[in-house]
């Protein structure tokens, strides 16, 4: 049996290369609305080709098949009739290998279904014309097994103009009096994934109540009609695994129906990490009836219930769970160290295993088991743990979507292969990502394109929450797991491009893919749900952003960037078609408007409070923003409720600490009174301390900001006036009732031949007088020699990885640039992450691909440099997250940023999506140096680099880049 189970996983492997030959037909479009020379017309002229299956087929098929009578009815106005034999042309046969006898008689007229036999999931999709066949001409959809057969039928709907997403997305169907099939042969799959799926999750906060009160208030259970739904989208998506809901009233097997349902969908079920051979420890299990849920105080009863749990789930298509957890999540509980719960966890695979080989007839290695290595069983694993070799091993993300860890060598060679469990939507420390969908495409397309490269492809799953509103990513993610495109860094816009083309129109898909990826990139800076800056686990309050208000101009541009995409967003909804605005607002307006509105709350009422501090009369303006942020928020989730007459009432619910933010109120004097603030200033400073701004640098031609603010109560009017003709101001004066801002910058042609000038401006106002310096500084060198370079500006030194000034590859160590991701938009990286890590105990700085950047320096000494690079986990233990960097010849330091057991650390890098590193060199004089970076382990992607001279202002994101183009 092992052998024979190993030439399946090698026809499975040795399926992945036949892929790329048939990817031309798979992209190739097989329907046409206009007539077909050598086709089989579906509709035409008001008549619809009947839909032939034997009644003995699967019930998927006979389901689908009643679908696909629906879909054309809905796309034509026209109702194909059912047939159960091969009668009149024309004809759609739809029928399973093996089981349809409609199946048979093709195969007596001659059809060749070759290369169907002993696949799995594969479907062909064809015309046929045979004289001696009674009907003479047919279109043919045949599967391997029911759900090839079942992805064939959706797959015609599909290309007919029936999204996926028709029903669950509000995509409207494409309307055409005309179908007509295409002449020729087209395969499908077999899938590049085994078991490919999603995991509903934490859908207590939109999924069950959606589905108690306003989808099936009869039963008042997220039950088998739900499920119905959900097994529909799975398959249109050729999805094949669900890990069912585990947090409401009921678990999926406490409730009539749901495993049967399952069943005539052809579904396959599995339980998440902490479901025992289909158990629900969180719904199922009771303390204090049951006693603690610890395999080494209380095993007959654990045993009892899962013993229980299989016999009752036996006759149907399942993944088991083996291994154990704690009770509803937590942490594996045990008795003594780290030997005796590994132990215990061997004693426990041998008696799970047993209950499977008492009530399913299969040899155990064909019964398909997961083990999920999450949090700590991780550590189990690590430190000996001995998973049954025929078991699928699953590697989780970190609940932010970086995989924690893959095979090693050893473990690729397993018999059960291995997959990962990714999340989209996570609930709990460091805080929740529930609500909008906020994951970047490209991170998610990098890390399963490691998993997929490392031979992590026997099943993933993927946290999909409420499902609303991740209908784009959960089609990314299950399309990428049907057919991956290995090392393909253009994947993630080409598909985004397509898929919106499908959905809105291929003359709507620029804009909306752009709109897309911008909400994607702020996304990735910062989630919205992670703007407050709090914690979970335990809970802490909203506090200040990182966003410096002063600095770097970075909360102005964090505002205006997600303004723009909010405008934007809305611009594009007055076009919308009505048919297509439900789809729109679900998907994307809804998402990129609340991102906007959370953004604006929480900045808004950080102005406030900061404000208040200084007495600002204006701090009470941003405290009333900040409650219209929120109010709008509150109407918009309204505004979801009552789409398609309430359909999603009760679907889309704000955070769980959705609210006013803290705001501070301000009681400002009777008196005018007036206050000054400039760009690069320290809000917390003393009266006393000298006011400056940042220096003006001639290469840069910058240009800097004065406010003129109000703490009273009463409008004054004030004046800014320059010591000098080369100091340039967007005004000179005005009146004041809240703030005005006025623009500073410098003539350059007026300037005295100095490198170093200074001048100050005079801002008066309600009685009182305020300087401020300002110093420029030209560093005499012709800025023809410094193109190109990142030069430094105010102290400090900006790179972007993307932009070097060398690269060097070594051998298969190639460098790639990927888009959409990052603080800076591009990442560097090797296009084939999986590669062995470089040696670097010997002359890895002569061994090791690397990037050099040239940049241009005013001060020399010692400097820090700040390393930004995408907060992923080592590969395997014999991996960690290590790079080299260094200034001109020094030797490299090793920097490693891997981070363990959800510490501190880690906590902010995910919830930056950035792992920074600080490193010290000397600069042994002013002018031009090169800094180097070195690639030690290949999963490294490296973002941006800051090299403080000593000028370096607190922020978030740090300054723009300073390289002279």
């Amino acid at each position: 049996m092992k052998n024979q189970k190993f030439a399946f996983f090698l026809l499975f492997i040795l399926s992945f290369i036949s892929i790329s030959t048939t990817a031309a037909q798979e992209e190739s479009a097989m329907v046409s609305t206009t007539k077909q020379s050598g086709g089989v017309p579906i509709v035409n002229r008001g008549a619809a080709a009947a839909i032939a299956v034997d009644t003995l087929d699967y019930d998927v098929v006979n389901i689908a098949v009643t679908d696909l009578q629906t879909d054309i009815l809905n796309v034509t106005g026209v109702k194909p009739k059912l047939a159960h034999s091969i009668t009149s042309s024309p004809q759609i046969i739809v029928g399973t290998l093996g089981r349809s006898k409609l199946v048979s008689e093709l195969i007596n007229y001659g059809l060749d279904v070759s290369k169907l036999q002993n696949q799995w999931e594969k479907f062909l999709i064809q015309v046929v014309d045979f004289p001696k066949m009674q009907g003479g001409k047919a279109l043919v959809i045949i599967g391997s097994d029911r759900r090839g057969t079942a992805y064939g039928v959706y797959e015609l709907s599909k290309q007919m103009g029936v999204s996926p997403w028709y029903w669950w997305g509000d995509v409207p169907v494409k309307k055409s009096k005309s179908l007509f099939a295409k002449s020729g042969s087209y395969f499908f799959g077999p899938p590049s994934v085994q078991y490919r799926g999603i995991f509903i999750n934490d859908e207590e906060r939109g999924l069950d109540p959606w589905a108690r009160k306003v989808f099936d208030p009869e039963t008042k259970q997220l039950g088998p009609k739900t499920y119905a739904r959900i097994y529909e989208l799975m398959l249109r998506l050729k999805a094949n695994l669900l890990w069912p809901g585990m947090k409401r009233r009921g678990s999926f097997y406490q409730v009539d129906g749901n495993k049967e349902m399952a069943d005539k969908y052809a579904i396959i079920i599995g339980t998440s990490h902490h479901e025992p051979l289909l158990v629900n420890s969180s719904l199922e299990w009771d303390v204090k009836r049951d006693g603690p849920w610890q395999y080494d105080v209380n095993a007959e009863a654990l045993m009892r219930v899962m013993d229980k749990r299989v016999a009752e789930a036996a006759p149907y298509e399942n993944v088991y769970t083996i291994g154990l957890r704690g009770h509803a999540d937590l942490g594996m509980e045990a008795r003594g160290g780290i030997d005796e719960r590994i132990a215990l966890m061997h004693t426990i695979f041998k008696d799970q295993r047993a209950i499977l080989k008492k009530h399913i007839a299969k040899p155990i290695d064909s019964i398909p088991q997961a083990f999920t290595a999450y949090k700590e069983v991780l550590d189990l694993l690590n430190n000996g743990l001995e998973v049954p070799d025929d078991a699928i091993l699953v590697w989780p993300d970190d609940n932010y979507g970086y995989i924690h860890q893959l095979n090693s060598d050893m473990q690729k060679k397993r018999l059960g292969g291995s997959g990962i469990y990714y999340h989209l939507n996570y609930v709990g420390r460091p805080l929740s990502s529930a609500w909008l969908s906020a994951p970047s495409p490209e991170v998610i397309r990098h890390e399963l394109n490691k998993a997929y490269g490392n031979g992590a492809t026997r099943l993933w799953i993927f946290n999909v929450g409420d499902i609303k509103p991740f209908e784009f990513l959960t089609s990314y993610c299950l399309d990428m797991s049907w057919k991956f495109s290995y090392n393909d860094t253009s994947l993630t816009r080409n598909y985004m491009s397509k898929w919106l083309a499908d959905i809105f129109g291929s003359d709507r898909s620029p804009a909306l893919a752009q709109l897309l990826s911008d909400y994607y990139q702020t996304s990735f800076e910062r989630r919205p749900e992670f703007m407050g800056w709090e914690r979970s686990e335990p809970n802490t309050m909203i506090i200040n952003t990182e966003y410096s208000l002063t600095s770097y101009r970075e909360a102005e541009r964090r505002l205006a960037r997600l303004s723009s995409l909010a405008t934007k967003a809305k611009e594009i909804e007055k076009e919308m078609p009505e048919q297509l605005q439900s789809a729109y607002f679900e998907m994307f307006y809804y998402p990129i408007v609340c991102a906007d509105l959370n953004n604006k709350k929480m900045l808004y009422a950080q102005m406030n409070r900061t404000y208040a501090q200084q007495g600002r009369a204006v701090a009470n303006t941003y405290a009333r923003w900040a409650k219209s942020a929120q109010d709008s928020l509150v109407l918009q989730t309204k505004k979801y409720g009552e789409l398609e007459q309430g359909k999603w009432k009760e679907m889309m619910k704000l955070p769980w600490n959705a609210a006013y933010p803290p705001l501070a109120t301000v009681t400002p004097s009777g008196a005018p009174a007036m206050g000054v603030d400039f760009s690069g200033n320290n809000l917390v400073r003393g009266a006393n301390s000298w006011r400056t701004l940042p220096v003006f640098n001639k290469y840069y031609k910058e240009s800097y900001d004065v406010v003129i603010y109000s703490k009273g109560s009463k409008a004054f009017d004030w004046s800014i006036a320059a010591s000098d003709p080369w100091i340039k101001l967007s005004r000179t004066s005005g009146t004041c009732i809240e703030e005005e801002r006025v623009n500073v910058f410098i003539d350059w042609g007026k300037l005295p031949k100095t490198s170093e000038a200074e001048g100050k401006l005079v801002v008066c106002g309600a009685g009182d007088t305020l300087a401020i310096a300002i110093n420029t500084f030209d560093a005499g060198v012709p800025s023809d020699s410094l193109k190109k370079m990142f030069v430094e500006q105010n102290g400090a030194i900006s790179v972007s990885a993307a932009h070097y000034s060398r690269k060097k590859d070594k051998a298969l160590y190639q460098w790639v640039t990927l888009n959409d991701i990052g603080l800076t938009g591009k990442l560097m990286a090797i296009s084939t992450d999986t590669l062995p890590r470089i040696v670097f105990e010997w002359n890895f700085a002569k061994n090791a691909p690397s990037l050099e950047y040239d940049f241009y320096t005013y001060n020399s000494g010692w400097v820090d440099i700040h390393s930004y690079t995408l907060p992923t986990h080592h590969i395997s233990l014999q991996r960690g997250c290590l790079y080299g960097i260094s200034i001109d010849e020094q030797p490299p330091k090793i920097i490693d940023f891997s981070t363990r057991n959800r510490n501190e650390k880690w906590q902010v890098n995910v919830m930056r999506n950035a792992a920074e590193e600080l490193s010290r060199h000397f600069i042994e004089k002013p002018g031009k140096h090169t800094l180097k970076v070195w690639l030690i382990d290949t999963d490294v992607c490296f973002d941006k680099f800051v090299i403080d001279m000593g000028g370096l202002q607190k922020s978030y994101t740090g300054p723009v880049e300073t390289k002279l183009w």
